[in-house]
């Protein structure tokens, strides 16, 4: 599983927050539907393959999670939701735990006070069972978006975007090269597979939008990732993500290809060029070619 309950901190992690901890603990994770124990794995930096959990004992039947379920295979052909929502627990609001790191994104943004102090009304469902869960990074929420596409009309609350986008169709925008976009979202785009350019400032990406003309890219789309704020062993991480992606589409390249999502703005003087600033705001990933992006 690429997805836990923190039992400690009382949020849903992704496997790759693995990388980032000095010390693992390997009790406090368990399932998010059927809380069964969880097991941190493959997280060393020896490790090729990108961290996951694996379970101690078998789901309980009725968890979305099982093997038995059907579910997770249903929901990409058709809406799983029902009366009272979505049917298990999922990402639906995200914080940061280190407000400094946001600031770029916000500087020159004006975010409605509502927007940033909504709770109660969002934070919570209606339902019997509270199926809202909170993430520090948007890695989880990608996920989400990419296995549920048809139920991204759910409710999500991301910081720095603007008041108006409150569910994930409205939040996540694939990137068009050239094109004006008035307010911060979750963009995403495939990745060109070029070495980053590294600086003392920032990390730079190549990413497939842009524009073409006879299937050359003649103006690339651009990710800018500003690394002034990050330790040596966060930078390390971005581009470890990067790298595991890269490796993961080379070899099943005929099935995936490796995408970028991030939480951002674009440039003010260039529509070309896109920034972020946190490496908890970045999330790379292989998505099936078949899938609904």
């Amino acid at each position: 599983m690429d997805i836990a309950y923190n039992t400690v901190i009382k949020r849903l992690v992704a496997s790759e927050e693995l990388w980032e901890l000095e010390v693992v603990e390997k009790d406090i994770y368990s399932c998010p539907d059927c809380y069964v124990p969880l097991a941190p794995a493959s997280y060393l930096r020896t490790n090729k393959k990108r961290p996951y959990f694996r379970y101690l004992k078998p789901h309980k039947i009725d968890c979305a999670y099982s093997e038995n379920s059907s579910l997770i295979k249903t929901a990409q052909s058709k809406s799983i939701s029902n009366k009272d929502g979505f049917p298990f627990p999922y990402p639906s609001k995200l914080i940061f735990e280190n407000k400094n790191n946001q600031e770029a994104i916000n500087n020159d943004t004006d975010v409605p006070r509502a927007n940033r102090s909504k709770k109660k009304s969002n934070e919570y469902g209606s339902g019997k069972t509270n199926h809202h869960r909170t993430v520090s990074t948007i890695k989880n929420i990608v996920r989400h978006y990419v296995c549920f596409p048809n139920d991204r009309h759910v409710g999500l609350t991301v910081p720095y975007v603007s008041s108006e986008q409150t569910t994930y169709n409205s939040i996540f925008k694939n990137i068009w090269g050239g094109v004006l976009y008035s307010t911060n979202h979750i963009f995403f785009s495939k990745i060109y597979w070029t070495s980053p350019e590294i600086t003392e400032e920032h990390i730079s990406i190549r990413l497939t939008a842009g524009e073409w003309e006879d299937g050359k890219q003649t103006k690339p789309c651009k990710l800018r990732i500003n690394i002034n704020s990050l330790s040596s062993r966060q930078r390390a991480l971005v581009l470890r993500e990067l790298k595991t992606t890269k490796l993961e589409a080379m070899k099943n390249k005929a099935s995936v290809n490796g995408y970028i999502f991030f939480l951002g703005k674009q440039d003010k003087n260039d529509r070309f060029l896109f920034h972020t600033d946190s490496h908890k705001l970045i999330s790379c990933l292989t998505v099936l070619k078949s899938a609904k992006i």
